[in-house]
């Protein structure tokens, strides 16, 4: 059969002539048309584009019936990743970009089409004003009077907390909200659990971390070459190579951060390339998959440990061989890589195939509060939400009520998302404590 076309300019209408529609008698098939020729949404937006039909011989287009659908109306994007569209035209915006969305009847005689473009939107949820609702705990005090570094929440509502002191030694803890930390485990020369993540298993909770960092001029450790998956066991002294597993992506992969996403079986890392200057690197993997690769053994990166304690008074200098569960045997779930933030980067979490980034500023105790920043990704590295101001940290009067700071001092210090809520950790000082360092956790409904 040879049709001709007829292009509208309304949303691209497309209609075959001198074939039969089926609907009339008429020997030219209508004409099909959207209402509008393009529309932007938002990330997570939905609508519903109005069609519109013109059959031969009418003067005017009228509304197609798209619940009854007489002509058996098909829809489908030329991007579902960007733009997903349902039988009944129902339009979501996935990710950002742009997509066309086309409407075809089911004999193909006639058809038409619209375009979409989606953007981000700003993660206006942690745009709240501080209030008693935002804040889960406040002011704990830690073992150590440091900064907390990272933290999770596990289900029974306890909060576990990583802190760096004496630059080698990681305490990891745990306590209720509102309630001072006191028991804790200690990590030696781990790294600096910039981000770390509880994983459950009955009544045992697992602690993931970063390990087998280097010793730089400074006494700090960084460049973590493995991830490790640590029993919480209070009271006890743990070395790198106590652990019972370590997982290694490759090698040249450095400063490796994980996050679990239990409930979809995901487990990321981040790291640093050499090779990759300016880039911050993502790798997604099934956590169910990671946890049953069999072990072997690599040989890291040469490193320097030693020389703070009594154990071990010198420093060393090793190429460690260490067994490992090896990521590169698996088909990642995604890779990924963003250029380095504006400022530090305080942390962040995967939930739902989406990377949650949390930037930050400490403030100087000088009357001035810190700054904190959420922006979301996806797992191709776009972002979904653009990068907000989180402002219950912006308002030093409500944090003076609040019992947090009166100074300004206060730092974002890791992202959890827990059973539909999103946690933000932030530590802080108040010169009524005598500047002890204090760690509070707030939350917010996610959207």
């Amino acid at each position: 059969m040879t049709c001709s076309l007829i292009f509208a300019a309304a949303g691209f209408c497309l209609a075959a002539t001198n074939c039969s529609n089926g609907n009339k008698t008429s020997d030219t098939p209508p004409a099909l048309s959207f209402e509008n020729a393009s529309k932007t949404l938002e990330v997570g937006e939905t609508y519903r584009p109005t069609l519109r039909i013109r059959h031969d011989g009418d003067a005017n287009d009228t509304a197609y019936d798209m619940d009854g659908n007489p002509l058996g109306v098909t829809f489908r994007s030329s991007s579902p990743q960007t733009v997903s569209v349902d039988a009944r035209g129902i339009v979501t915006g996935r990710n950002v970009g742009t997509a066309t969305v086309t409407a075809e009847t089911a004999s193909g005689d006639a058809r038409c089409a619209i375009g979409i473009t989606v953007r981000s939107s700003n993660t206006t949820w942690i745009d709240a004003p501080l209030s008693d609702g935002i804040i889960f705990s406040r002011f704990v005090q830690l073992p150590a009077n440091t900064v907390m570094q990272g933290f999770d929440v596990d289900s029974r509502g306890e909060i576990f907390y990583t802190q760096v002191t004496d630059r080698y030694k990681i305490l990891v803890s745990r306590s209720m909200p509102d309630r001072q930390a006191t028991e804790y485990m200690t990590l030696c020369f781990h790294g600096h659990s910039s981000n770390m993540a509880v994983e459950e298993a009955g009544d045992e909770r697992f602690v993931w971390v970063g390990n087998y960092a280097n010793r730089v001029d400074d006494g700090n450790y960084w460049h973590e070459q493995v991830v490790s998956r640590i029993r919480y066991n209070p009271g006890s002294t743990h070395y790198p190579w106590n652990s019972d597993e370590n997982y290694f992506i490759e090698a040249g992969c450095l400063n490796m951060n994980p996050a679990v996403d239990a409930a979809n079986d995901q487990l990321a890392i981040l790291y640093t390339r050499v090779d990759t200057p300016g880039r911050y690197c993502w790798v997604v993997y099934s956590l169910s998959e990671a946890k049953a690769l069999p072990e072997e053994t690599v040989t890291l990166q040469p490193l320097s440990y030693g020389g703070e304690t009594e154990s071990y008074p010198l420093r060393k200098d090793v190429t460690p061989e260490v067994r490992v569960r090896n990521l590169s045997r698996l088909q990642p779930l995604a890779r990924f890589s963003i250029p380095t933030p504006a400022i530090a980067w305080q942390g962040y979490e995967i939930h739902d195939g989406r990377m949650y980034l949390m930037e930050g500023t400490s403030g100087n105790n000088d009357g001035t509060t810190g700054e904190a920043y959420m922006t979301v990704y996806d797992f191709e590295g776009r972002i979904v939400q653009s990068r907000t101001k989180v402002r219950a940290v912006s308002d030093l009067k409500a944090l003076t009520e609040a019992g947090i700071t009166e100074s300004g001092y206060i730092e974002s210090e890791g992202v959890k998302i827990r059973r539909g809520k999103l946690f933000l950790g932030f530590a802080s000082q108040s010169k009524k404590d005598g500047n002890r360092r204090r760690a509070n956790i707030f939350q917010y409904e996610l959207p």
